[in-house]
């Protein structure tokens, strides 16, 4: 058995480590004896480094969360307790050079239970020798080390950050991987924030079990993980704006279960009952892998974490700094962007009409209709000859669909009774991507006042054909990219054709909707928009636009 390889067991990583490691303050700006109390999810990385079942460990954390310091402590078990020669390899040799000199030499001085049969010159040549467990410090950009060292152990520093900059030979990281072989017990940590979705390091952790840290909610007892969204950590938008400071003092976490307030000082309780779970359980039990954004840190706060986001989503951001905080603090790839919809972009779009009020010129009023299982948002657009927009109401309804045996109201039921004072709509345009059927017959109930419309991906921009099953609707069938780039790259976020106005008593919710599209080049070539949740009135608004493109070939022959 594998497991009789072992010199020694230890069931205890986070135990052994307490009681026998310290930090200097050249590694850690809390020196002294190790103590991991704040850092509850660090006791199963631990314990991984020493489980003889595991080939492959990925590490995916954001800033601040410990990621190389759990590296250390790693390499500390396997020092003491199956001591293997091991390369720590970072981007480059200037980079591991400076670390072995400034980070893990003075770590390894600083315990004993290390530095007992360490010389008086442990670090030449790029080794440390140990006395027992040989490090090699190598740089991921000089392959000629990276394919020379055996070893049993391999820590790869930063892995995302490796360059392939010799195609004609194989990956660093490949390389690296074949320095194992020899061993019949072999770890290989890949260690790092991900950068993008098809780099080796991120498709590599796809293939672990992708365990995240759950914890259960202070006010229901529900169990989840801190995801950052914007229907996550949310902070206030006075009326007089929203800036930095009411960002950092006001960001709190919020239970997707009971929709309760999390603040700062419930954090450290809850993580403290937390543990790991798999999400990927279909996965090898040796390939494993932990996912931590720095919600986690317990030296970033919510305001922190909030703030950053703030600062990288401006319109007036660089894309840089926005691949920063997806990449370091919210420890996802980036996925590169031709079109981005910041919440400022949206803003921007705010008029001077109140909700509910009629602007002075329009030439039709469309209401469109978002139908979902929890409630259907709609959406009242008035829209003038030149194709420009006004919000004039917008909402929800429990069902889409009528139902006489309950008295429910339905999208038919909805249409008929909307008014603003002696003003009905003109028509309507409701979705029926999901619930096909149901919606086909609820647009009947309207005499075909209301049409179902569908996306897809065909050519052209749209069209429009009779429903043989329903003779009173037409469908209309529009191009889903190509109306999204009006929308949100030309209207909102460019502002180049007619613009778009927003009451001006617009909720936040109603910008969350419109906010956060991306239009993101695919990894096999070509463009595509990005998934958003809850981008219900959104889509509302996009189906207003899908009006104008059938409408305006009558309007500019009146």
């Amino acid at each position: 058995m594998i497991e009789e390889l072992l010199f020694k067991t230890c069931q205890d990583a986070r135990g052994w480590c307490e009681e026998k490691l310290a930090l200097p303050a050249m590694v850690s700006h809390r020196p002294g004896p190790l103590s991991l109390a704040r850092q509850p999810w660090m006791a199963e990385i631990l314990q991984s480094f020493i489980d003889p079942g595991l080939e492959h460990l990925y590490l995916v954390m954001g800033s601040q969360t410990g990621k190389t310091t759990a590296c250390m402590l790693g390499a500390a078990l396997l020092h003491e307790f199956d001591p293997q020669p091991m390369i720590w390899a970072m981007p480059s040799g200037d980079i591991v050079r400076k670390f072995s000199r400034a980070r893990l030499l003075p770590f390894w001085r600083e315990n004993e239970v290390l530095s007992g049969a360490m010389g008086a010159e442990p670090l030449k040549g790029g080794v440390l020798d140990t006395g027992v467990m040989p490090v090699y410090f190598i740089g991921a950009r000089e392959p000629a080390q990276t394919a020379s060292v055996p070893a049993g152990y391999v820590v790869a520093d930063e892995e995302a950050k490796f360059e392939h900059l010799r195609k004609h030979e194989a990956h660093p990281v490949l390389l690296l991987e074949s320095r194992v072989k020899a061993f019949a017990r072999h770890l290989i940590v890949h260690a790092s924030t991900p950068n993008t979705e098809e780099s080796l390091f991120w498709q590599g952790f796809l293939a672990t079990d992708q365990r995240k840290f759950y914890h259960p909610c202070p006010h229901c007892g529900g169990w989840f993980t801190m995801e950052f969204s914007r229907d996550s950590l949310v902070w206030e938008h006075p009326e007089s704006g929203v800036t930095e400071d009411v960002v950092r003092e006001t960001a709190h976490y919020v239970c997707p279960h009971c929709h309760g307030d999390i603040w700062e000082g419930d954090r450290m309780a809850m993580l403290e009952r937390g543990e790991w779970r798999s999400t990927n359980p279909g996965a090898p039990a040796w390939r494993r892998g932990y996912h931590l954004s720095s919600l986690y840190s317990p030296d970033v706060t919510f305001g922190e974490f909030a703030a950053t986001f703030w600062r990288a989503s401006r319109a007036d951001a660089s894309a840089e700094a926005y691949q920063d905080f997806v990449n370091s603090w919210a420890a996802l790839p980036y996925v590169r962007y031709s079109v981005r919809v910041a919440d400022e972009d949206v803003q921007a779009r705010v008029g001077t009409l109140a909700k509910g009020v009629l602007p002075g010129d329009w030439h039709y009023i469309v209401v469109t209709y978002d139908p979902g299982q929890a409630a259907t948002h709609w959406v009242a657009t008035a829209v003038a000859t030149g194709g420009e927009m006004w919000v004039v109401d917008y909402g929800t309804i429990v069902s889409f669909a009528t139902d006489p045996a309950t008295g429910q109201h339905g999208i038919a039921w909805h249409f008929e009774h909307l008014r603003w004072g002696e003003v009905r709509p003109d028509f309507g345009l409701a979705d029926s991507g999901d619930w096909t059927e149901q919606v086909y017959q609820e647009c009947e109930l309207t005499g075909g006042a209301v049409m179902p419309s569908k996306g897809s991906g065909a050519a052209g921009s749209w069209g429009r054909s009779m429903l043989k099953t329903h003779p009173l609707l037409d469908l209309y069938v529009y191009n889903d990219t190509a109306l999204k780039r009006e929308l949100y790259g030309k209207i909102i976020a460019e502002g180049e054709l007619a613009e778009l106005h927003l009451p001006a008593d617009v909720s936040p919710e109603f910008i969350k909707g419109l906010s956060g599209q991306m239009l993101v080049r695919l990894p096999g070539g070509g463009q595509g928009w990005k998934k958003v949740a809850d981008d219900h009135y959104g889509d509302c608004v996009k189906l207003a636009r899908l009006s104008w493109w059938a409408h305006r070939g009558e309007i500019e022959t009146e």
